[in-house]
């Protein structure tokens, strides 16, 4: 399977990383071990931001300070670099399909 290529995900409303304002994240890598471990046993809000923090490569703080609005849609994109709603042995353009038809999210 192809190395995913990056995402870049405007935020709504712009939060300050390390003193500089910023107005996008980018989803640099796939999420690997190290990563599940980092988020083991929290809370499901609790491991979305610390997979933010790790696979955007921006600060805790300035992924707690995102919106709602932008957490999810940032959430969303991260699906297929952390394998959610992908099919064992499908690309990541193809996603599972759930018993009512739409688009499945484990």
């Amino acid at each position: 399977m192809a190395a995913l290529e990056p995402v870049t995900i405007e935020l709504t409303t712009p939060v300050r990383d390390f003193g500089k304002m910023i107005e996008r994240v980018t989803i640099k890598r796939e999420g690997v071990g190290s990563d599940l471990l980092a988020i083991d046993g929290l809370k499901t809000f609790a491991a979305e931001l610390v997979m933010i923090h790790r696979l955007c490569g921006v600060s805790r703080e300035a992924a707690e300070a995102m919106t709602m609005k932008d957490i999810g849609t940032i959430s969303d994109a991260l699906d297929p670099f952390v394998g959610r709603g992908i099919r064992p042995g499908a690309s990541p353009s193809e996603p599972s399909p759930s018993s009512d038809g739409s688009e499945a999210r484990s």
